[in-house]
């Protein structure tokens, strides 16, 4: 009968369990540790999805692709999609002149060209558009859950973020009336300019003075809250910064009133939410940040 040693027998279970170890961090590689004050703000860029499904990283310098682009296709068919992650905001001209901002995690897809007699794009989450006038092609946007806002041309932000059960649609009117066409209502709901309508999930839409400061603030590179709930106020900062926020144990009962500059680092952006009297535990393997009471 063949017989182990004691020695031996040490040596080939501690070579196997080195070599299930070397095996198993091969399969998860580990991620590079970083600070809480290493985490800097979100960056301009976005990503393009052609028509043909190709895709190309759009920052400062692709600009011109994206423009020469748009005119090479002036016949063509199709539709190209504009999409920010977490961390980017990103700008652009639609066939037809119109300018569009895209806050973080938000999209844009649009046609190659406008033709026919209407101007039609898809939304999701925040987005600020100056759109060309045009009463011989109305301009209209579809969002998510296939609502619809219908305009002539004018300036307008849209709230339209999904990574919440509780999330609300804004529709903000700047300088020009517009229609909104609730999906499973018959008639449109106008919007003047300086009101702001907003339609919580399964509710009834409300309309009612906008706050324009508000509003845009976050495309002057502002975080603006009044009287924000926590949850909603580091889901802003969670796009922004790319990181993911979580809650050991309840979440605080909270709100805050004030401003924060975007471009600083998120160490100093937590540090403005210092009266709210949280703790804050970031672990930088999974960029996860933890808040606590």
């Amino acid at each position: 009968m063949f017989r182990w040693s004691i020695p031996a027998l040490i040596v080939g279970l501690t070579t196997a369990f080195v070599t299930l170890r070397l095996r198993h961090s091969n399969n998860l590689p580990i991620q590079p540790e970083i600070q809480l004050s290493d985490v800097m703000p979100g960056s301009y860029g976005a990503v393009l999805t052609r028509a043909d499904g190709s895709t190309l990283t759009l920052d400062s310098f692709a600009i011109e692709t994206l423009a020469s682009q748009q005119k090479s296709a002036a016949a063509a068919i199709g539709f190209n999609m504009i999409t920010t992650p977490k961390g980017r905001r990103f700008d652009c001209r639609l066939p037809d002149g119109s300018h569009v901002w895209l806050n973080a995690q938000s999209s844009i897809r649009y046609p190659l060209t406008f033709n026919g007699k209407e101007r039609k794009v898809e939304v999701t989450g925040g987005v600020y558009l100056e759109v060309v006038p045009d009463t011989a092609h109305p301009f209209f946007v579809t969002l998510p859950g296939k609502h619809t806002v219908a305009t002539n041309g004018g300036s307008f932000n849209i709230y339209a973020y999904t990574d919440a059960r509780a999330s609300v649609l804004r529709i903000t009117a700047l300088d020009d009336a517009m229609h909104i066409r609730v999906k499973g209502r018959e008639a449109p709901v106008t919007l003047y300019a300086g009101q702001e309508a907003s339609l919580p999930p399964g509710k009834d839409m409300s309309i009612a003075t906008a706050d324009p400061e508000q509003a845009l603030a976050w495309k002057r590179g502002i975080f603006y809250f009044k009287k924000t709930p926590l949850r909603r106020v580091m889901r802003q900062l969670a796009r922004w910064y790319d990181v993911m926020v979580v809650y050991p144990k309840e979440v605080p009962d909270r709100v805050f009133t004030g401003t924060i500059d975007s471009n600083k680092r998120l160490e100093e952006a937590l540090q403005v939410l210092a009266p709210l009297k949280l703790r804050f535990q970031f672990k930088g393997n999974r960029r996860l940040l933890e808040v606590y009471e």
